[in-house]
């Protein structure tokens, strides 16, 4: 699945062109819509301004206070506007955000029944989160007729996804490619479709490729840590595990995010260093206590994975199993299955696995679960299928390496 398109020929539009400036005008939107609500604190458009400043910056910084205010001010401007009016579609949108896929439901239901025929925008909004809904909750066919053809640009990401998710990353990197293609996006804008990009290399084994498109997203919008991780991690896929340690510690010093000291255990422990690997994970405990506090179901499967690692592995399976009951899809199933891995409740996953491919998803990272679990339930031959079914979805599946790779959509 080599790439059609060259990244180094994507230039951008107008917009911040890095990422310090991108904050500073994001606070500085925040400040002033806050300013704003203060004058009338009443008033729910007031309300919906800062919310959405507020969501702006934590789709920068991943804040989960940022995402966590946003949300309860969406709720009390909610409850201040003439029903059925309201901040609904930044309502429902925000409560995905965190996860909340029944409040992004019941609110949208709200928005249907306004009397006024919505805007083309607002309905392709409309329909963008009602098919991710539809995508968590593992109702893919739905997804599929929901997303469609046409639509936004969010939309035409949303089949991206849906296209991975259903194991066909040729497909879904034609359309993030020709996303890409599109001019005038803001440096933010191509560099998550250039990380969306590397994901889907990544799920094919294409790690040269990833670490192409994940250069380019840095390049593109310099100072931006979710790039920098990408690049870190190509780093390690690459052999330069002690470059990549350096690169994540400097992220992590700088953002806090568990997600970069959960990939820095995977490094401490591959060059056998336990001390540091236990280091790294109390770290990511701290930042993801944090969070669960304010947003637990946001965080659960990091959490679970968090969890079954320090040997909590009951309330790993506690934490997995209820997530897994909200959210059926690939990235909860993959977390949800590691955790069972480790409980070594060998016919659950093959269960889990099974139930998820009924309903449309594949992932190379499930088959090789499944087939590590059919081996040790004595299922040679099905474990034998399974495994090469991974092998032909990603053929660097089994490498080493491959535990090196954190950041992904699988």
């Amino acid at each position: 699945m080599a790439s059609a398109l060259n990244p180094a020929t994507l230039v951008p539009g107008y917009g911040p062109a890095n990422f310090d400036a991108a904050l500073a005008a994001a606070e500085r939107k925040v400040a002033a819509k806050r300013e704003l609500l203060a004058q009338e604190p009443d008033d729910w458009l007031r309300i919906e301004g800062v919310a959405r400043a507020l969501l702006q910056r934590a789709r920068l910084t991943a804040s989960a206070p940022d995402m966590a205010e946003a949300n309860r001010l969406l709720e009390r401007g909610m409850e201040l506007a003439p029903w059925p009016a309201g901040p609904v579609l930044s309502r429902a949108g925000a409560a995905l955000t965190v996860h909340d896929l029944a409040e992004a439901e019941q609110t949208l239901d709200r928005f249907d029944a306004a009397v006024v025929l919505a805007a083309a925008s607002e309905a392709a909004e409309e329909r963008g989160i009602r098919c991710e809904i539809a995508y968590e909750r593992g109702a893919f066919a739905q997804a599929r007729e929901l997303c469609g053809t046409g639509g936004d640009l969010s939309v035409g990401l949303r089949r991206a996804n849906l296209a991975l998710g259903s194991g066909d990353p040729a497909t879904a990197a034609a359309i993030v490619e020709a996303a890409l293609r599109q001019p005038r996006q803001t440096p933010l804008q191509l560099a998550n479709l250039m990380l969306q990009r590397t994901a889907i290399a990544l799920a094919a084994g294409e790690w040269e490729n990833a670490g192409r498109w994940a250069r380019a997203a840095e390049q593109v919008f310099p100072g931006y840590w979710l790039a920098q991780a990408y690049v870190a991690q190509s780093r390690a896929l690459e052999g330069d595990t002690a470059g990549a340690e350096a690169a994540y510690r400097q992220i992590a010093g700088r953002t806090g995010n568990p997600d970069v000291h959960g990939a820095l255990v995977v490094l401490a422990e591959a060059r056998g260093d336990g001390a540091a690997a236990r280091h790294y994970l109390q770290q990511a405990g701290k930042g993801w206590a944090e969070r669960v506090s304010l947003l637990p179901q946001t965080y659960a499967n990091h959490y679970a994975e968090y969890q079954a690692l320090t040997g909590n592995v009951a309330g790993a399976l506690r934490t997995a199993e209820a997530d897994y009951a909200r959210r059926p899809f690939l990235p909860v199933m993959t977390d949800y299955v590691f955790v069972l891995g480790k409980a070594e409740q060998w016919g659950r996953i093959v269960e889990v696995v099974r139930r998820g491919e009924l309903a449309g998803y594949r992932s190379a990272t499930l088959k090789l679960a499944a087939a590590h679990a059919l081996a040790q339930l004595g299922r040679p031959g099905d474990a034998a299928r399974m495994r090469a079914a991974g092998l032909r979805m990603n053929p660097r599946v089994e490498d080493p390496r491959q535990a090196f790779v954190h950041f992904r959509q699988d």
